[in-house]
C-alpha cells in the first residue's frame, strides 16, 4: 500500500494513459506533462516544461487569447474544446481537450486531458461521404425548424429548404415513435413535378431534445411507369372490349 502513496507511481500510471495530460499555471507555463503529451508535441519533457501553451497551441497564439480563455474557464469551471494541434515536425492533428480549472493555496491551475481524435474524424468523414453518396435524401430537423443535418443529395435537390419546412413542422407533432411513411408531391423551381416516398421518425439525443429524422426517396419514375402501365392496361381492355363488340355484332 505504501507504493500507492508514491508520487512516482502515480506519474507512471499517468504515463501509461492514451490521453495527453498537461497542467499549466494561469500564465500558460507548463508545470506537468505526461508521456503522451510529449509524444503529441514531438518534444521531450524537459523541452515542453520550458515553454508556454501559447507557443504550442494555435488556439491561444493570438494576443490576449489565453487570458480571455482563462477568465472564461475560471467562470465555467470546465470546458470541452476541439482544436488542431501542431507537433514539432510541423504535422497537425485534431484534438479534443477536456479542460478544468482548479485552485490551491490561492494559485490557479489549468489541467488539460487531450485526446487525439484523428481516427474519429476520419470515421466521421467516411460516414458523411457514404451518406452523401446515397441516392436518397436524409435530413434532421429540430423543433424550431432548423436543419441540423442534410446529406449532399438533400442539399443539391433542395429538399431541406422551404419546400418542406411547413410539412416538417407539422410532422414534428407526430405522436408515435414508429416511422410514418407517405408519398409527397414537390414542384421544383422549373415547374417539374417530382414524387417522393417520405419516411419520418421522431429523433432525440443529448443535443436535440425533440427533432425529426426524414428520409426521402425519389419515386417519380416509378409512379410514371405505374401510370404508363395503367394507361396501357386500360388501352388493352378497351381494345378487347371493342373486338368483343365487333365479333358479337352481325355483319350486314
Amino acid at each position: 500500500m505504501n507504493q500507492l502513496n508514491d508520487s512516482f507511481f502515480y506519474e507512471h500510471l499517468l504515463d501509461l494513459t492514451n490521453d495527453a495530460i498537461q497542467v499549466t499555471n494561469e500564465a500558460g507555463r507548463f508545470l506537468y506533462v505526461n508521456e503522451q503529451a510529449c509524444q503529441n508535441s514531438g518534444l521531450i519533457r524537459e523541452e515542453v516544461l520550458i515553454r508556454k501553451i501559447q507557443d504550442m497551441d494555435a488556439t491561444f497564439s493570438a494576443p490576449k487569447a489565453w487570458e480571455t480563455f482563462v477568465k472564461d474557464l475560471r467562470n465555467k469551471g470546465q470546458i470541452l474544446l476541439q482544436s488542431t494541434l501542431t507537433r514539432s515536425d510541423g504535422t497537425r492533428f485534431p484534438a479534443e481537450s477536456r479542460i478544468r480549472y482548479f485552485s490551491k493555496n490561492e494559485q490557479g491551475y489549468i489541467i488539460f486531458v487531450i485526446r487525439d481524435i484523428s481516427v474519429r474524424k476520419l470515421q466521421q468523414r467516411l460516414f458523411k461521404k457514404i451518406l452523401d453518396e446515397l441516392p436518397l435524401s436524409i435530413s434532421l430537423q429540430s423543433a424550431d425548424g432548423t436543419f441540423n443535418f442534410q446529406n449532399q443529395y438533400s442539399s443539391l435537390n433542395g429538399l431541406g429548404d422551404d419546400n418542406f419546412t411547413q410539412v416538417d413542422e407539422q410532422a414534428l407533432n407526430i405522436s408515435t415513435d414508429k416511422p410514418v411513411t407517405r408519398e409527397e408531391l414537390v414542384v421544383s423551381e422549373d415547374g417539374e413535378n417530382r414524387w417522393f416516398e417520405t419516411t419520418r421518425k421522431n429523433f432525440s439525443d443529448e443535443h436535440i431534445v425533440k427533432g425529426l429524422l426524414t428520409l426521402r426517396v425519389d419515386v417519380t419514375q416509378r409512379k410514371q411507369d405505374a401510370e404508363e402501365l395503367l394507361r396501357a392496361k386500360k388501352a388493352k381492355e378497351q381494345f378487347l372490349a371493342n373486338m368483343s363488340h365487333e365479333i358479337r355484332t352481325p355483319v350486314n
